[in-house]
Order: structure tokens, then sequence, then C-alpha cells
């Protein structure tokens, strides 16, 4: 039993090591670019295993993209919105949001290489659109508490929110990583503090009652 055990946690953590490697490889350069050969050699494995896991190409890049996007969705465990100050849910999906990108740069890589083939992997999956939903359900909750009480436009929706935030964090976390290669000195975004505060308040900004 210990030996079945051991050998489905290896086998857990082999295909985890490939995931990873994936996110990476894919995300440095893009899905058509991309040899099973060069994830092989980052995650320590053989390309004849990777066949053997995910078939082809195509299944480890909607694998990779699945994986990625469990681990966004939970770091989104909102808490319930507080009636007294539904902007507190919305800071903290804010600052969430530019967490998750900032500690993980590979994403919004992936994302634009999705951009640039028109979602046709993320397209195939139901999976995120669900989970997508589950996890705006307590912004939901927060902004039509926030239009309630006159703080929160009430022309726009959580799904566009989440739109708004994907759009402003993408480009905060690659244009700073280019200017920073550039030596372009922005004050603003000398460190990830202070791109992490420019992404939250440019998404609670937004939302706001004007």
């Amino acid at each position: 039993m210990m030996g079945m055990n051991g050998g489905k946690a290896d086998k857990s953590a082999t295909i985890d090591r490939i995931l990873e490697a994936a996110q990476k490889e894919f995300a440095r350069s893009g899905f058509a670019t991309v040899h099973v050969n060069q994830i092989a050699r980052s995650a320590g494995v053989s390309a004849k295993l990777i066949y053997h896991y995910f078939g082809k190409k195509e299944n480890l890049y909607l694998e990779a993209l699945t994986q990625m996007a469990i681990d966004f969705f939970a770091a989104f465990q909102l808490e319930a919105p507080s009636v007294d100050d539904p902007l507190l849910t919305i800071r903290q999906f804010a600052l969430r949001y530019a967490d998750f990108y900032i500690l993980n740069p590979h994403v919004g890589r992936l994302l634009i290489d999705q951009v640039i083939h028109d979602g046709e992997q993320i397209k195939r999956s139901h999976f995120l659109e669900r989970r997508r939903d589950e996890m705006l359900e307590p912004l939901k909750q927060a902004m039509a508490q926030g239009c309630r009480q006159g703080i929160i436009r009430p022309d726009i929706s959580a799904e566009g929110l989440f739109f708004h935030a994907l759009i402003v964090t993408l480009g905060y976390v690659s244009i700073s990583g280019l200017l920073g290669q550039l030596h372009l000195d922005v004050p603003e975004l000398r460190t990830e503090q202070n791109v992490r505060e420019a992404i939250s308040e440019a998404i609670v900004s937004f939302a706001l009652a004007r």
C-alpha cells in the first residue's frame, strides 16, 4: 500500500513539475515555437514521458493553462462582502489580482500568447468560465451594495471590472519589465510595492461612482 501511494505521489509531483516547466516555456517562447523537448529538459524528464502523460503538445498547453487558472482562482477566495464597507471587498480583489501577477509574471505572458492566437486553447475549457463566475460572486455582491450606497458605478458589472483588472495588470506587469530592460526610470514602477499600489488603485478607481 505504501509503495502504491508513494508511486502516485511521485507521479503527481512529476506532472506538477512538467506543468510548471510548460507554463514557463510557453510563456517565454509561445505555443507555436516551443518544442516538447525544451519542456522535458526544463522539467528534468524525457519527452517520451510527457507524451505518455499528455498525448500531444496541445493537450499539455491546455493543461498548463488550466493549472494556471486553478492557481489563480485559489488566490481569490474573497471574504463575504462587508455591508458597511463594500469597498473593502473591491480593494481586496484588486490587491489579490495585482499580487498574483507580480508573483507569477509568466502568467501574463501566457495570456498574451493566447491573445496572439485568438484564445484558441482557452476556448476549449469551460472550467475557466465556471470558476470565474464562482470567484466573482462576492465581488458582485459588494458592487451591488456599493451601488445602493452610491459609491460604485451602476454601469459596470463584476465581469467588466474583472476584464478591466486584467488589462490594467497585464499592462503594468509587462511594461514595467520592459522599461527595466530599457533602463528607463519611472518612479511609480521602481518597486513591486509601487506597481502593486498603482494596479490596485487603477482597478478600484475605475469602479468608483463619478
